[in-house]
């Protein structure tokens, strides 16, 4: 399902954040798509069935998207889209569940990506612009995620989610 998000291309940005760290539209429009934060670039998404397009639907009915944001199953990243909308409607949604870490490293050439969903899903993309999407952990970084998805939990479980907007990708000596 990871990849069925990917590029739509164009101008597909719409309302809301969309940061261009990188050259190529291809690389901006997967960058942004992993925040999960700007609900119209996965509008996409809307044909066919199944979680993401309920998610979607513009509809008032808080129903569907409680039930996919609490549902283990799902796929982490429409998870994260089912409880912003449901924040967008103003109903609560549980506190402190991790449902992905995005680290950004800044380089001398761009910038590197590495996002990684407790759904086993990653998603790296190279200073290069090159990209490595797994839709499944690849068995020999099995251990070095898990321990990156716990080390993340850790973190929300001391200090809570950020309030804030996202920043913009970090430049320089900064590693976000």
């Amino acid at each position: 399902m990871f990849g069925k998000f990917f590029g739509r291309g164009g101008k597909n940005e719409g309302p809301g954040l969309f940061y261009r760290p990188y050259k190529n539209g291809t690389a901006n429009q997967i960058y942004n798509l992993l925040f999960c934060d700007n609900l119209v670039l996965f509008k996409g998404g809307k044909e066919g069935g199944g979680a993401l397009r309920a998610v979607l639907l513009d509809s008032t009915d808080r129903e569907a998207p409680e039930r996919i944001g609490n549902d283990t199953n799902e796929e982490s990243r429409v998870r994260a889209l089912a409880f912003n909308r449901l924040r967008a409607m103003q109903v609560p949604v549980p506190p402190r569940q991790l449902l992905g870490t995005i680290i950004e490293f800044p380089q001398a050439d761009g910038l590197d990506t590495l996002a990684i969903f407790p759904d086993e899903r990653l998603c790296y993309i190279n200073q290069s612009e090159g990209m490595s999407v797994f839709e499944d952990t690849p068995p020999s970084m099995i251990d070095g995620v898990e321990k990156v998805v716990q080390d993340s939990q850790l973190a929300i479980d001391h200090h809570g989610p950020s309030e804030e907007p996202r920043r913009p990708p970090p430049t320089g000596e900064l590693v976000a």
